[in-house]
């Protein structure tokens, strides 16, 4: 699914639910959560949109938020950043916790069933479904996530994506490795890098 302005069918999905895997890290801080909020900004994502972050530091949401808008967010305009911000959550969780992961879906569920209703009400017919889940976690523990979330936080009736931002892999073995590792997990196209 492209998300952009032209799409009408990405703007009026029913559900996009944005996991950031890693979201109290650095990466996170720096360049994702600027970037999901470029498009945030620009009218880029769906209506129907909800931002969770998850990693293991345990924060509250106003903390993640502090967090998040500590270096180049906290330059950005106040009323757009915080319309940003009302879309954004916090779970602290193990990367390695199918259990965890249990709870971020349940999480994920429940702003689903919200959006779902919603759409219907705005006599949206499109019921998708997408959950992203986006890596800013480092590489060693790609292989431990991509599993909770496979066995923990994963929709077979859901459209699911999961997002690698870094290079993978020491080498071309363990590149190979991992490519194994993930292809068990995800088909093909669920995957991006």
């Amino acid at each position: 699914m492209t998300i952009s302005p032209e799409s009408n069918e990405a703007k009026n999905a029913a559900s996009t639910v944005i996991v950031v895997i890693g979201a109290s890290g650095d990466l996170a801080k720096k360049k994702t959560f600027p970037a999901l909020f470029g498009l945030f900004a620009n009218d880029f994502l769906p209506e129907r949109l909800r931002i969770i972050g998850y990693a293991r530091s345990k924060l509250d949401k106003d903390a993640f938020r502090d967090k998040i808008t500590s270096d180049k967010l906290g330059k950005a305009p106040k009323e757009p950043l915080g319309k940003f911000l009302d879309h954004c959550d916090y779970i602290s969780g193990q990367y390695d916790s199918a259990d965890d992961f249990g709870r971020l879906k349940a999480e994920i569920e429940k702003y689903e069933k919200t959006f779902l209703d919603e759409a219907r009400q705005a006599g949206v017919n499109n019921q998708t479904r997408t959950r992203i889940f986006y890596m800013a976690t480092p590489p060693s523990v790609f292989v431990p996530v991509a599993k909770s979330i496979k066995h923990g936080a994963y929709d077979p009736n859901a459209t699911n994506r999961i997002v690698i931002e870094k290079p993978f892999g020491r080498d071309l073995a363990s590149c190979r490795q991992f490519s194994r590792d993930f292809a068990e997990l995800f088909k093909e196209h669920e995957v991006s890098t």
